[in-house]
């Protein structure tokens, strides 16, 4: 057990020293950071609480956006990079198990996801106290969710890093955008179209959505029911609920995620010999 836990340690360790040497990943990061703070800056000075609540809900919104795509390309190219350059066929053979392997790469960027979250949550709370708005206890509580959901991100892009290149993984992520989308369209739609026929074509092609909605994992689990609150910042009681039942299914969906990546970790027979 202790020997597990000293080969998860070093693994984490080695990739948290990967992310700041890579010099490129820090450049973009710092270049998406600066043009996003720039757009924000006239606004801090409008004076009304009401232009401040905007603000801070579209600080907020677009800050964990943001979180997402990056965490996403960190899990997704840092897999895909050791894979590609073969180096683990020398951490296997020490030996270091898959699954101990793969367990520190799941690791460190939920340790690179708790950073960045803790900062947004430093930042808005400071914002929410120097500007007196009555909504730290659901800034805080909303960060804890969209933590939780990062989870779901980091293991679905590491999986996609060790089944396909990169770039095919972005163009699936981004089809399950896209169906997201079309989704919500046909949805509208359905309401708004009289004729009997395209009613049931509509409804068929609904049914199909819906199906394939099912079937993918979420990136945005129970967004229904609590999608009003990251643009009000109120929380009913009723949506306490389903904070519980967001970070249950994100710990589920990021297990199965894990498992199903040693399965094909364990596939690739050339890291091995």
């Amino acid at each position: 057990m202790n020997e597990m836990w000293e080969q998860i340690q070093l693994n984490t360790m080695i990739n948290l020293k990967y992310y700041l040497r890579n010099r490129l990943m820090i450049v973009v990061i710092i270049i998406i950071c600066f043009f996003f703070s720039m757009g924000f800056i006239p606004m801090l000075f409008f004076t009304s609480q009401l232009e401040k609540l905007q603000i801070m809900i579209m600080f907020f919104n677009q800050v964990n956006g943001l979180l997402k795509y990056l965490l996403g390309l960190i899990a997704l190219f840092t897999v895909y990079h050791h894979i590609s350059i073969k180096c683990l066929k020398v951490v296997f053979t020490k030996p270091c198990l898959p699954e101990y392997w793969l367990l520190s790469h799941f690791i460190s960027p939920v340790l690179i996801s708790a950073g960045m979250y803790s900062g947004t949550l430093i930042v808005s709370l400071l914002l929410a106290v120097a500007w007196a708005l009555p909504v730290k206890a659901v800034i805080a509580l909303l960060i804890l969710t969209e933590f939780f959901k990062s989870l779901i991100i980091i293991s679905c892009c590491t999986f996609l890093g060790i089944l396909v290149h990169p770039v095919l993984a972005a163009f699936l992520l981004l089809i399950t955008t896209v169906l997201t989308f079309a989704r919500m369209m046909v949805g509208g739609a359905l309401k708004s179209v009289k004729s009997v026929i395209g009613q049931w074509v509509l409804k068929i092609v609904k049914m199909v959505f819906d199906a394939i909605n099912y079937i993918l994992p979420s990136f945005s689990p129970y967004e229904n029911e609590l999608g009003k609150a990251y643009y009000t910042f109120k929380l009913a009681v009723e949506n306490y609920p389903y904070i519980a039942l967001v970070i249950g299914y994100s710990l589920v969906v990021s297990a199965l995620f894990y498992f199903a990546s040693v399965y094909l970790l364990k596939k690739k027979k050339y890291l091995y010999v």
